[in-house]
């Protein structure tokens, strides 16, 4: 088991979200749970929010068509990071690598 610390929510000012446009034919990383919200290696979950990225609106999870979350990365080691932000804890089931 490998323990990954959360970041300081008191962090003053809070962090500010970078975003890149990426040309076509960039490879992404993805780490999916087949058994979980019918994921797929190139759908989005609709149904949320359920953890600290979900820009879905209201405060308990439903389906939000509009808002579909799609977890990637540009390397394995960062996809791993993003994939156990919440829990700290890397735990392997039935997940599987696009």
């Amino acid at each position: 088991m490998v323990r990954i610390a959360l970041p300081d929510p008191h962090l003053n000012p809070p962090p500010q979200p970078l975003l890149k446009t990426f040309p076509t034919g960039t490879q992404i990383v993805r780490i999916f749970d087949p058994s979980r919200y019918q994921t797929g290696p190139l759908t989005f979950r609709h149904y949320g929010p359920l953890a600290r990225f979900d820009h879905h609106r209201g405060t308990k999870p439903c389906d939000d068509l509009d808002r579909g979350i799609y977890h990637a990365a540009l390397t394995l080691s960062s996809c791993v990071v993003e994939v156990v932000g919440d829990t700290q804890v890397i735990d392997i089931t039935a997940e599987q690598v696009a």
